[in-house]
């Protein structure tokens, strides 16, 4: 099967007008002059953060006993994960004069 040749140049022309719509759209959201001030403000952010936690496996096993199974408990560590909300700092652009 051949493309036309065409139609490749419709997907890069596509593909370079996305790209400079982007650059142009990261250009004009940041302020530049003199009267630009900053702040900075803190937000909040949920975080998944592994940890190790230790839990009680019930193991049975055959033994000489009646009825022939024992039941015994071993510790192993198990990673769990934990949300947890954690504080960030950012700064602000803004116009001030």
């Amino acid at each position: 099967m051949q493309h036309h040749p065409l139609s490749y140049s419709r997907v890069q022309c596509g593909a370079i007008s996305i790209l400079l719509v982007l650059l142009i759209t990261s250009r004009v959201s940041s302020l530049q002059g003199d009267n630009v001030c900053y702040r900075y403000e803190s937000y909040t952010e949920t975080e998944t953060i592994p940890r190790n936690q230790t839990v009680q496996v019930l193991t049975r096993q055959w033994c000489l006993e009646i009825p022939p199974r024992c039941t015994s408990y071993r510790t192993e560590i198990k990673e769990v994960f934990v949300k947890q909300n954690i504080t960030k700092t950012r700064r602000v652009e803004f116009c001030c004069e």
